[in-house]
């Protein structure tokens, strides 16, 4: 499984190095940027024993490995302070950060977003979500298709009905400009064959329960896409699912490619 500490951003879309940057190797680059970047904006910090005292600590990214036709561009790895006043998961501002690490080495235009985070008792809610949503006010009619995939280990008393539950729990917040429709859900209660080590090490073997949602943002944008996926991963946690969760958006499904 996942390190309960630990959050995985991935970002997808086209991406186009500026030819006048050199500032090293890529995979360098978008690392020591990232700690830059969240270190300028006060979002992260330490304490005598390495900790982050604030919403992370930078601990891994890098670029696809290699061209891609699915669209991967780059990933991020983040720990996240956990217990300290119920703080949130930072989804948004982590995805904002990595975005802007993108946008200073070249054009980037994003596609889709997978978030993989721990979702236990003190990583409770987002809690004050709704207080963002002046922030796409000005773009409500700039109205996009998305699809949203929810993932779960299976475990013992993880009914399809939990995860149907995600889009009640939406629905009863009446945000306006975004939309989640259930799809439908899947269970796989067998061990799953994976394709790569890392998936082993994260699912552990275990089956995994999905939901598909048909979604709706102001825009195609990174910002949309990944305050949706907050919203997803905090009606999750308000079903009682307190697992490691994957949650994928994406505005176009064929560009899709799993990684985790």
């Amino acid at each position: 499984m996942v390190p309960d500490d630990s959050m995985f951003v991935d970002l997808y879309g086209r991406f186009e190095r500026d030819p006048d940057i050199d500032l090293g190797t890529l995979p360098d680059d978008v690392y020591s940027l990232f700690v830059s970047r969240s270190t300028a904006l006060r979002l992260t910090g330490w304490n005598g024993r390495g900790r982050s005292t604030r919403a992370w600590s930078p601990a891994s990214a890098g670029p696809a490995d290699g061209p891609t036709a699915a669209g991967l561009v780059a990933w991020y790895q983040v720990t996240v302070p956990a217990g300290v006043d119920r703080r949130p998961l930072p989804v948004s501002a982590c995805a904002a950060v990595a975005g802007d690490v993108l946008g200073r080495l070249g054009r980037f235009r994003a596609h889709g977003v997978h978030v993989l985070a721990p979702l236990h008792d003190h990583a409770d809610a987002l809690l004050d979500l709704a207080g963002e949503l002046n922030w796409f006010t000005p773009r409500r009619h700039e109205l996009v298709d998305v699809e949203v995939k929810l993932r779960v280990p299976t475990t013992d008393g993880l009914t399809p009905d939990r995860l149907s539950d995600v889009q009640t729990v939406f629905a009863s917040r009446n945000v306006e400009s975004f939309a989640l429709t259930l799809d439908r859900v899947e269970v796989d209660a067998k061990p799953r064959q994976e394709t790569a080590p890392r998936d082993a090490m994260w699912w552990q073997g275990h089956g995994l329960a999905s939901a598909v949602f048909a979604g709706r943002v102001p825009g195609d944008d990174l910002d949309a896409m990944s305050w949706l996926a907050a919203q997803v991963l905090d009606c999750t946690w308000r079903v009682g699912i307190r697992q490691t969760t994957s949650v994928e958006v994406f505005t176009a499904p064929a560009d899709r490619h799993r990684t985790w």
